[in-house]
C-alpha cells in the first residue's frame, strides 16, 4: 500500500498492514486501486505503473478521469481480487 500521508507505524498498528511513501521504482502492477483522493494521486501517471494491457485501474473515490479508469468498486471486492487471484496489486 503507497500513501505518502499516512503513517506507516500507525497504519501497521491500527490495520495490520505495511504501507510505503514512495512507489518502488520501476514496480508494475496487475491492479491499481485509488482507495483515497489525494491530490498528487490525480497527476500521478497510473498508465504507466500497468503491468500489461490486461491490468486494471480501480477507482474507489471516484476522483480519476473516467478514461484511465477501469471500474469504480466497493472496497469490499478488492480483497475478493486479491485472495482470488494472488496478483500484484498496489493500494494507492
Amino acid at each position: 500500500v503507497y500513501d505518502p500521508w499516512a503513517s506507516a507505524e500507525r497504519c501497521k498498528h491500527e490495520y495490520k498492514i505495511d504501507i510505503v511513501s514512495e512507489l518502488p521504482a520501476g514496480k508494475k502492477y496487475d491492479a491499481i486501486i485509488l482507495g483515497v483522493a489525494h491530490r498528487e494521486f490525480i497527476d500521478l501517471d497510473l498508465i504507466a505503473l500497468k503491468a500489461s494491457e490486461r491490468s486494471v485501474i480501480y477507482d474507489v473515490k471516484g476522483i480519476l478521469q473516467r478514461d484511465i479508469i477501469d471500474a469504480i468498486i466497493a472496497i469490499w471486492y478488492l480483497c475478493l481480487l486479491y485472495l482470488s487471484y494472488n496478483k500484484a496489486i498496489a493500494i494507492i
